[in-house]
């Protein structure tokens, strides 16, 4: 009877680890393909970088997808992405920037922000991937050390180029954070301060109310509504 049972949970035992290493192999190869489909964008958008031909390069991105509207990235990490900028904020969560479906989703604009002019608060969202994929590197930025060497954030807005300097950081399940539009100076100066008194990372920069500012937003995957958030102001 011990034999039997030896037998059995043996077989369990094997079959568990045999799903499991399955299940692994799937992620992986799910994360490999989704990480193909970028590295193609990527590709074209440094040619055009290369070659100095900015028109020619959002002419390229906007023939694959015309919601798209922008390039984010970090340097010295994963973050470098196209932006798009769908009808509502649901569609790009579920979708890459071919609009094929693709569980890494895209970076993307909150659907109420306006380029032309540009809102005096943007807000960016993307998904806090395992392999740090997406925006997965902005949970680096809790770590101080992390945030001195990771100061600044590239924006490019079509045919324009923006340097963006963070000023404040921290995880939260509030939603005050999201507001993208001011009736008065002092409404906006009232929101920044609060912003800044939230930030976990001491950070000296200060934010005037003619300043525009940049948020990066994902998931901390503690829970379904606690995000990390990283805010920023045009240089």
């Amino acid at each position: 009877m011990k034999r039997i049972i030896f037998t059995l949970l043996f077989v369990v035992s094997f079959c568990v680890a045999v799903y499991s290493v399955y299940i692994l192999f799937v992620n992986y190869n799910k994360y490999q393909q989704s990480a193909g489909k970028y590295e193609d964008v990527k590709k074209l958008y440094e040619e055009a970088n290369v070659n100095e031909v900015n028109t020619s390069k959002q002419e390229n991105l906007k023939e694959i997808n015309s919601d798209y509207v922008g390039w984010i990235s970090i340097a010295n990490t994963n973050v470098n992405y196209p932006v798009v900028q769908g009808i509502d904020n649901f569609f790009y969560l579920s979708h890459n920037f071919y609009k094929e479906e693709d569980f890494v989703g895209s970076i993307f604009l909150d659907e109420r922000n306006s380029l032309n002019p540009v809102d005096q608060h943007l807000i960016l969202y993307g998904h806090n991937m395992k392999d740090r994929s997406m925006f997965g590197s902005l949970r680096n930025y809790l770590d101080e050390e992390f945030y001195r060497s990771h100061k600044f954030i590239t924006f490019d807005l079509l045919d324009t180029t923006y340097e963006w300097e963070v000023f404040s950081i921290y995880k939260t399940e509030d939603v005050d954070w999201m507001k993208t539009s001011f009736e008065k100076d002092s409404d906006f100066e009232k929101f920044v301060n609060n912003l800044k008194q939230q930030s976990i990372v001491p950070i000296e920069v200060e934010v005037k109310k003619e300043d525009r500012i940049l948020t990066l937003s994902t998931c901390t995957n503690a829970t379904e509504t606690e995000r990390v958030i990283v805010h920023a102001k045009l240089k």
